[in-house]
């Protein structure tokens, strides 16, 4: 009998973008930039050792200027 398990990865992920004036408009620049490539290769790494993507999401906060 094979049966299911249903987890979650987490990791810190840093994204640098340059600073536009409004600080909402920085961050969805930030969040359009880390998901399209990232996701994608997650997602086909994921897939190809036999596992299902249900759902996947980001959720980038300020952190200040890099160093």
């Amino acid at each position: 009998m094979k049966v299911l398990f249903k987890g979650q990865h987490t990791m810190d992920v840093y994204k640098i973008v340059e600073s536009l004036e409004d600080e909402v408009a920085t961050r969805n620049l930030a969040h359009e930039d880390i998901t399209s490539e990232l996701f994608k290769e997650l997602r086909i790494l994921v897939k190809t050792k036999g596992n299902r993507v249900l759902h996947e999401g980001i959720n980038l906060e300020y952190e200040g200027v890099p160093t």
